[in-house]
Parts: structure tokens; C-alpha cells; sequence
């Protein structure tokens, strides 16, 4: 990051521009270190991120998130195999070992949670939009991790907050996250009374079939 050497005294919009490109830039399944590491030194000179820093981050934490979670799940898959009998070099299963512990360090999930909830403590202008791509970001990372605690509390969090930002273009996906997050606990009557509501506020138009990453254009123009 140059301008980091460079400016003496960089702005946030400059730090969000920074963060913006290596979120956009960042090629699938590399870590979040540079985006962090940008963030953590723009704290570090005392600047106060505003709504747009934490969009950035919870987007990118969420999207590591979900990698990561799909790289776990393939590891424990080729772990159940080695247990069956599938011959597996003891070298790959060490490999393997060693990277489902990195990944587990990674905790981006509490990360983008605590990121998302100081965006909600911060009193957001009256035009402020906040992508629905944040909310289903957070949804989706929620059942992943359905199991862990203070997930079910989480989810609830960031849909109630979806449903104050956007209450008349809810997207589906949202719907089957939440739905996914229940189905996962077992909770039947959680799950029912979700595709309860999704029939309801398909019924009264408020339910988006759209492609999800649309709404990023709603981060054109933020600084």
C-alpha cells in the first residue's frame, strides 16, 4: 500500500478507496491479511471508520468465511475417509491437520459480527443505505457456524437490522439462510415460522428475486 508511505496523512476516504481495491481485487481463497493490516493501521493513526470501512470488512470476512468453512468442511470429509480405510499419505493428513488449524485461527465470523454491531452503535446518517449483501453475508456465516453460541442471537440481530434498512426488498436468500440456520438445530417450529413469514412478504411484494451482488453498485458514491 504505497500511499501509506507516501501520504503523511491519509484520510478515511483514502483508507476505505485502499480497502475498496483490495476487496475487489482479492482473488479467491488468499487471506484477508492486507485488507486487515490496512484497517488496523488505519486505527492506528487515530482515524474513525465510518460506515463504509465497516461494509468493506464485514463484506470481506464474510466472503473468507464462507471459504474457509467450505475448505474445513472437504478437510473433515478426507478425514472421515482416512478413518474408513482410504489411503491417504500421512503426509497429506499432517498437511491437512496443520491447515484446518489455520483456518480455525482465522475466526472471521466474530470479527465481521463485532465489526457489524459497531456499525450499528455508530448513528448513521438519514441517506445511509447499507448493502443487503452485508446482511446476507452475516446471515449465511450465522448458519455455518448454526452450532456455535450466540449464533441463533446473532442471526436475529442482523435480520431485525435488515428488516429496518430494507423492510420492502427482503431477498430470498436471506430467507433460506435463516431457514438453513434452524434446520441445522433442529428447531422445527423456528424453521416453519420463517418460510411463514418469507410466504407473507412474498404475498405482499416485499421479497427480491434479483441477483444478490447487484447492490454492490449502492457502495459507488460512499466514502
Amino acid at each position: 500500500m504505497d500511499f501509506r508511505k507516501t501520504t503523511s496523512e491519509p484520510t478515511v476516504p483514502e483508507f476505505n478507496a485502499a480497502l475498496d481495491v483490495l476487496f475487489y481485487t482479492r482473488t479467491s481463497g488468499e487471506p484477508l491479511t492486507l485488507i486487515l493490516e490496512t484497517y488496523n493501521d488505519m486505527v492506528a493513526r487515530g482515524l474513525v471508520p465510518n460506515s463504509r470501512t465497516y461494509i468493506i470488512l464485514i463484506m470481506a470476512l464474510t466472503d473468507r468465511d464462507h471459504e474457509v468453512q467450505w475448505q474445513i468442511e472437504a478437510i473433515e470429509q478426507r478425514q472421515k475417509w482416512a478413518k474408513m480405510g482410504s489411503r491417504l499419505m500421512d503426509e497429506t493428513l499432517d498437511r491437512d491437520q496443520h491447515q484446518l488449524r489455520l483456518f480455525r485461527e482465522e475466526n472471521n465470523m466474530t470479527a465481521a459480527i463485532n465489526l457489524f454491531r459497531a456499525m450499528m452503535a455508530v448513528k448513521q446518517r438519514a441517506r445511509t443505505t447499507i448493502p443487503g449483501n452485508v446482511f446476507r453475508g452475516l446471515l449465511r456465516s450465522c448458519a455455518m457456524h448454526a452450532t456455535e453460541p450466540g449464533m441463533v442471537a446473532s442471526a436475529i440481530q442482523v435480520w431485525s437490522q435488515m428488516e429496518r434498512f430494507s423492510p420492502n426488498n427482503l431477498h430470498h436468500s436471506a430467507f433460506i439462510w435463516m431457514i438453513n440456520m434452524y434446520a441445522k438445530l433442529k428447531d422445527i417450529t423456528a424453521a416453519q415460522l420463517v418460510f411463514s413469514q418469507f410466504k407473507t412478504a412474498t404475498s405482499e411484494g416485499r421479497v427480491a428475486w434479483g441477483i444478490p451482488h447487484a447492490d454492490f453498485r449502492l457502495l459507488f458514491g460512499m466514502r
